[in-house]
């Protein structure tokens, strides 16, 4: 079956909301947008512009593919058991993700550049963005200039960021 663009990005849209138990609402005031903004991508009246795909993605740890509705690949039988961390600092706080938010993670086979990832690093489990270029992988944080580090043989990566769920404060 064959879908156009916006098709597509409306699926996508209310797939990701309602996984994230969110009303039109809620999502709407996550993202600064009006209610009717969410209700328009969801019936494929408008989309998203980039800066919003943008926006969507790091704030609901997809990736903007994943946002937008490209297909991405990923091999069959990847464990999908989810696991959770508090984390550690606030390195993160960009993508409204603070020290003492639990983040909940997906195991995967592979990982696309973009994606919000679970990090081990120097005894650590931290999250970070995946930005790869070339064969090189970095991980970067969301602050504010952002900090990028090459990964290193030491590096691993547990896991994609699927939800997280913020603490009082």
């Amino acid at each position: 079956m064959y879908y156009n663009v916006s098709e597509v990005v409306k699926m996508s849209i209310k797939a990701i909301r309602k996984e994230l138990g969110l009303s039109q609402m809620d999502f709407a005031r996550l993202f600064g947008v009006h209610q009717t903004a969410v209700s328009q991508w969801e019936t494929g009246r408008t989309s998203p512009d980039t800066e919003m795909a943008i926006q969507i993605a790091r704030g609901t740890g997809r990736s903007v593919d994943e946002v937008l509705g490209v297909e991405t690949r990923r091999r069959a039988g990847a464990d999908e058991s989810e696991i959770e961390i508090v984390m550690p600092d606030d390195r993160m706080a960009g993508a409204r993700i603070r020290k003492g938010d639990r983040v909940y993670v997906r195991k995967m086979d592979e990982y696309k550049s973009g994606s919000l990832v679970l990090v081990h690093r120097n005894g650590e489990a931290t999250v970070r963005y995946l930005t790869c270029i070339g064969e090189t992988n970095y991980l970067m944080d969301a602050q504010t200039p952002p900090a990028i580090e090459k990964m290193n043989a030491e590096d691993q990566i547990c896991g994609i960021v699927c939800g997280a769920y913020v603490s009082f404060r």
